[in-house]
């Protein structure tokens, strides 16, 4: 093509950021693989000082609702758990039922089963939009990518509408 396209590394990592500048590619950091926020800003602040320029992105898990606690319910429906049997690798399930079958069939004795939330940003839209805004202001973030990591369709598009909508109705 006249003009290649542009190169993205996504990753989780300060190296990864370093990598990024390296390489003069974009960097979208992967806070919908770890949200950590320590994490967070070590790779940002690495790419902003290494990039010449270049501002990173963030791709996030984003759940918004009418109200905290219709997301936080929506937010609870995509735990998953994290099963740890001694001498093998841990897998994630997506209930407790299938962590409780794995060990069963695992015939061990001796296991762990813990309950992992997902790095995952849910609330009101306003909310949200004040956690993009802060990352924005502090990071020079202009450009999210958004996963709404919800299978019903009709609370998916909701929190997709909810969103998009949230400056428009913010003005009215």
């Amino acid at each position: 093509p006249r003009q290649p396209a542009e190169c993205f590394l996504l990753g989780a990592s300060a190296e990864s950021a370093l990598l990024a500048a390296k390489l003069n590619w974009n960097f979208v950091y992967a806070a919908h693989i770890n949200g950590d926020e320590q994490l967070m800003a070590q790779a940002l602040l690495a790419f902003i000082e290494q990039s010449a320029g270049k501002k990173p992105l963030v791709a996030l898990q984003v759940i918004a609702a009418d109200t905290e606690e219709e997301a936080a319910l929506l937010a609870e429906g995509l735990c998953i758990y994290f099963v740890k049997v001694p001498d093998e690798a841990g897998v994630n399930v997506s209930s407790r039922e299938l962590a409780e079958r794995y060990v069963q069939q695992s015939g061990k004795k001796d296991f762990t089963i813990e309950k992992r939330m997902p790095s995952l940003i849910y609330g009101t839209a306003e909310k949200i939009h004040q956690v993009l805004k802060n990352l924005h202001e502090k990071y020079k973030v202009d450009e999210f990518i958004i996963d709404t990591p919800i299978a019903n369709k009709i609370p998916r598009f909701k929190s997709i509408e909810l969103l998009s909508n949230f400056n428009n109705e913010k003005a009215k």
